[in-house]
């Protein structure tokens, strides 16, 4: 009987449509697979497990989906910011920004009857809140014992924007201001950080300009930095946005444009913005949905009654839209198309791309080379494909869009051949993965170049994308965990620069002990070339409690009554039931992860090779011995099916009896426990809290005549 040997050398196709199996003429079948779960695709060939993520905090509020948003100064400032129903809450270093414990209080903070706690000059109380009249000022001495400890207040301004501000100063007398001097705060919602020196200290908010309104004035004490927001719950996973240094301007078409500011990590402003010349068309819920920056103007679009207008700053005045015929004038312009379909998205770049319900449109000077004015634009349509209201990706010099109906994620990227802009599908070879519609993206560029996607149904998606190479790789992941008797349900994603590694950060919906549990996760490395095995971390929601000997691992509540993997000094131990906050671990161990475990597969497509008779495909075949080249793997278990997996021997004459077998690098071979098909299948998979990096698949197949 023939005999045919393929070597599968790398999976730079990724999970390729159940629509391909017969396509064994396609060039990318032999590097596709047919399952890729939580399984990263490597730019260089081979495939590895993804890592665990990292529990970092309950979200807001457990019955409300949240919105996550990256809030990036630069590579060594970087935030991620919380959205939930009318509150935002802020996330840095891995971990939640969280003011410290304090034993100060305000009294009446939230002036629900009258000013009673503090002294009012010139301040009356008016619906819920302190009016300040001109030389106005509202003062109160604070008893505490923690001098020299950060505290921080949260309070709302009222009133107009450019028009209404109280300035807030903190001392240790009256009207001193040695611990804050004079600060303004508009309109908005505010927190912000001091330290006091000495006990009372006087808090004390004084009239700036206009009649601005003060309410909810509270010190946050040993909780999150939180401020309120005009965002519903609603609201959040539509908001757009577009970051300038310290300000992060937000766009939703339901609300007025509002700016983020940070002055510190502890100090935050949603302000109202004090525009000059803004638009007459923007009232009610006539709002713009789009936001960008390009050549020095700020660009809103897509407003609900003006929804292919496009309205840009005046040069290097981000909050003046006066319009005029001077170069530096603020634009207005309206696409002019033969169907009105509203603008979804703004994408700086050496162009402005602009995608519409209809079609993407690139906006220029009338020029070669000549910047925006109001007498000089243009904005031609280039293709036709329409946009969904997903935040665009800007790789390089390419943008990735989703395509109106969610299922496919293009390019949009100039052609010189044909001096146009074109938009390929990078899900023609994938477009099972996408199946419900993509609802949200992130970009995660180290170490490797990943476009990460949420599913309308919560599942998450990669897609392992290097251009220059060729490799489009679509992989699919499963978080650990389930929901509502279904898989564990990612809904939202944002990436943000860390230590050595760009950081993808999710928020999960899972069922926990009977009731729903929404947290906040951090996806890690899981173990990265010089870690050590006892530092592989590939367990979901999971903890790692690093100190002397113990048996007893507590902090554990988001798990309570789930049943967890746990990896202790770099060996496996039993599952766990988690009670009390708590497992108890059969030996004592220093450094234990300890999480819910999730499992990985890959899959390659059917094997094919050379037969006298022609092709192996249909032809009864059996696959005698699978060799795999494995790098610094644990765990790893193959077979035919899902059903009749065989995990392999990677115990070498290395390893001391007694300890756990360390991470094996190199080929191994096994018998293939298969009899005669027509399908050639091989799956490797595995569910312990282990690493695996798959680097080529050899098999000896036996092929009927």
């Amino acid at each position: 009987m023939p005999r045919f040997s393929p070597i599968l050398t790398n999976f730079t196709a990724g999970e390729l449509s159940p629509r391909l199996e017969g396509r064994v003429d396609l060039a990318r079948y032999a590097n596709g697979c047919r399952t890729l779960e939580n399984m990263l695709v490597l730019p260089h060939g081979g495939a590895t497990r993804r890592g665990g993520t990292r529990y970092v905090a309950d979200v807001t509020a457990a019955s409300e989906p949240p919105r996550l948003v990256p809030f990036e100064f630069s590579v060594e400032q970087a935030y991620i910011l919380e959205f939930g129903s009318f509150s935002l809450r802020f996330f840095a270093d891995q971990g939640q920004v969280v003011a410290a414990a304090t034993d100060a209080a305000i009294t009446n903070g939230g002036f629900s009857t009258d000013l009673s706690g503090w002294t009012a000059a010139s301040v009356t109380w008016d619906a819920s809140s302190a009016r300040f009249a001109a030389s106005g000022t509202l003062t109160q001495a604070v008893t505490h014992t923690k001098a020299g400890v950060e505290h921080v207040m949260r309070f709302n301004v009222g009133g107009t924007a450019g028009t209404d501000a109280v300035d807030l100063r903190i001392g240790t007398t009256s009207g001193g201001q040695d611990i804050l001097s004079d600060v303004t705060f508009g309109p908005g919602q505010h927190c912000y950080s001091f330290t006091p020196t000495a006990s009372p200290m006087y808090v004390q908010f004084r009239h700036n300009t206009g009649t601005a309104a003060l309410d909810g004035v509270f010190i946050i004490n040993d909780a999150p930095i939180e401020i309120s927001t005009i965002y519903a719950e609603a609201d959040v996973a539509t908001l757009a946005y577009a970051q300038s240094a310290d300000v992060l301007y937000l766009a939703h078409q339901g609300h007025e444009p509002r700016k983020l500011l940070r002055l510190g990590a502890a100090r935050w402003s949603l302000a109202e913005i004090a525009f000059t010349g803004k638009p007459t068309e923007w009232t009610g819920t006539n709002h713009p949905g789009a936001v960008a920056f390009y050549e020095q103007r700020l660009y809103w679009a897509g407003t609900p009654n003006e929804p292919q207008t496009l309205w840009g700053s005046k040069n290097g005045d981000f909050e003046n839209l006066t319009t005029g015929a001077n170069d530096d004038d603020a634009v207005k312009y309206t696409i002019a198309t033969d169907q009105v379909n509203v603008i979804r998205w703004l994408s700086p770049g050496t162009r402005l791309a602009i995608g519409t319900a209809g079609g993407e449109f690139v906006a220029s000077g009338s020029g070669v080379d000549e910047a925006i004015t109001p007498s000089s634009i243009r904005i031609v349509r280039q293709t036709t494909y329409g946009s969904k209201a997903v935040r665009p990706l800007r790789i390089g010099n390419v943008v990735l869009f989703v395509q109106r109906q969610g299922r496919k994620v293009r390019e949009f990227v100039y052609a010189f051949e044909s001096d146009a802009y074109v938009g390929p599908d990078l899900t023609l070879l994938a477009e099972h993965v996408t199946r419900g519609g993509l609802v949200e993206t992130a970009y995660q560029t180290e170490p490797d170049s990943i476009l990460w996607a949420v599913r309308s149904d919560g599942a998450l998606l990669g897609m392992t994308y290097e251009r220059d190479q060729q490799v489009v790789a679509w992989h699919r992941h499963v978080l650990g965990g389930s929901f509502d008797g279904g898989a564990a349900v990612v809904e939202s994603i944002a990436v943000i620069p860390g230590q050595g590694r760009d950081e993808l950060w999710l928020a999960v919906k899972r069922t926990v002990n009977g009731a729903t549990a929404r947290t906040v996760e951090l996806m890690t490395a899981g173990l990265e070339d010089g870690e050590a095995q006892e530092d592989a971390f590939f367990v979901d929601a999971g903890l790692t409690y690093a100190g002397g000997p113990a048996t007893v691992i507590s902090g554990l509540d988001h798990l309570a009554g789930e049943t967890v993997a746990i990896l202790a000094d770099g060996a496996v131990l039993p599952d766990a039931t988690v009670t009390g906050g708590q497992v108890t671990l059969p030996v004592a161990a220093s450094k234990v992860h300890i999480g819910l475990p999730f499992t990985w597969t890959l899959a390659p497509m059917r094997l094919d090779g050379g037969n006298p008779a022609g092709t192996a495909q249909g032809k009864r075949k059996r696959i005698e011995a699978v060799t795999m080249r494995l790098y610094r793997s644990l765990g790893v278990t193959v077979g035919p099916d899902a059903a009749s997996l065989d995990e392999l021997s990677l115990r070498t004459s290395a390893d001391p009896m007694g300890d756990p077998p360390g991470l094996f690098t190199g080929d191994i071979e096994v018998a293939f426990n298969d009899g005669w098909g027509r399908d050639g299948l091989i799956v490797l998979s595995g569910s312990q809290p282990l690493p695996a990096t798959i680097l080529a698949v050899m098999a000896d197949v036996k092929v009927s005549a």
